[in-house]
């Protein structure tokens, strides 16, 4: 069976992986998102897909959107059986998903209709979910709105859930439900669709800055649950006009103090409902993020009392 497969960041991988070593999927292109600026010196970077692709010799494209009839015309020349989609990150028109003999499938890290959009794992953590998983879906022009094939469930999301923790959980569990997909289309067995329930859709809008920044007013179980969402690029809170990231906290004592401030020197911080936090792992800017102890030896500028701005 010929495959194209189309995806971008790190929890593409394992399917890709998993894609390439099966005897019986010929995985003849890999469509990522193009080289972008990244770092100090804002270098072209290419995404993991890109990386793994040149390593192992397997065709790369990297279209900057499916505009060009071009494009569309070459990618119909590959003729390709199945698309399997997992975080591509570019918008798919009709062309291309209904151009192969199996049409394009995605791996969707949410339990459909649970999480549409751009950043489900994120959301299933910021909400308290207390299980998300991933969808297998035949793509159709909505936004995650096609029909259903497979899921699974992952069960455990707590208070020490991290964005990374999930994501990792999620990306093995998507390949080993796409390789189930891929066998049962490999053995002509006729796959099941489920409609999914539009009234029950929620949608996982990207996240942007504003939602790094944390709000005491908040009890400290939400602001755990922040700081665990967000924890590839941490939470910021700001002491005497200097920005701290915060990766990792757990939940601090009951406390008789308004929301955000240093109580101690253990480095408790007051949240709303007489709540704290404890951050346990932090970074100063231009710094390395380094556990508690590690940063209040480097870090002299505060005192119990200060109130976070």
């Amino acid at each position: 069976m010929k495959i194209i497969f189309m995806g971008s960041p790190e929890f593409a991988i394992p399917s890709l992986k998993m894609l390439h070593t099966q005897p019986d999927c010929n995985l003849i292109a890999v469509y990522t998102q193009p080289p972008k600026p990244k770092g100090r010196g804002l270098e072209l970077q290419p995404t993991p897909v890109e990386i793994y692709a040149r390593e192992h010799n397997i065709p790369v494209y990297s279209p900057k959107n499916f505009k060009d009839q071009e494009d569309i015309n070459f990618f119909k020349s590959l003729n390709a059986d199945l698309v399997i989609v997992a975080a591509y990150g570019l918008i798919l028109p009709k062309d291309i998903l209904y151009t192969p003999k199996y049409g394009a499938i995605n791996i969707h890290s949410s339990l459909l209709p649970r999480w549409r959009g751009a950043a489900p794992i994120h959301h299933a953590i910021l909400a308290g979910d207390p299980s998300t998983g991933v969808t297998i879906m035949q793509m159709d022009e909505g936004l995650d709105t096609g029909d259903i094939i497979l899921k699974s469930e992952h069960l455990i999301i707590d208070d020490k859930t991290s964005f990374k923790d999930l994501h990792d959980i999620l990306a093995k569990l998507g390949s080993e439900l796409t390789l189930k997909v891929v066998n049962k289309i490999l053995n002509n067995e006729n796959l099941i669709f489920e409609k999914q329930d539009n009234s029950k859709a929620t949608y996982a809008s990207k996240i942007n800055k504003e939602l790094h920044k944390i709000n005491w007013q908040n009890p400290a179980h939400l602001v755990v649950r922040q700081i665990n969402a967000l924890s590839e690029n941490g939470c910021y809170i700001t002491i005497n006009n200097e920005n701290i990231k915060i990766f990792k906290a757990h939940l601090g004592p009951q406390v008789n103090s308004e929301p955000g401030i240093i109580l101690d020197a253990d480095f408790n911080i007051s949240c709303g409902d007489f709540t704290s936090i404890n951050p346990l792992i932090l970074q100063r800017a231009g710094k390395n993020p380094v556990n508690l102890k590690q940063f209040l030896n480097g870090f002299k500028n505060w005192s119990p009392g200060i109130k976070l701005s």
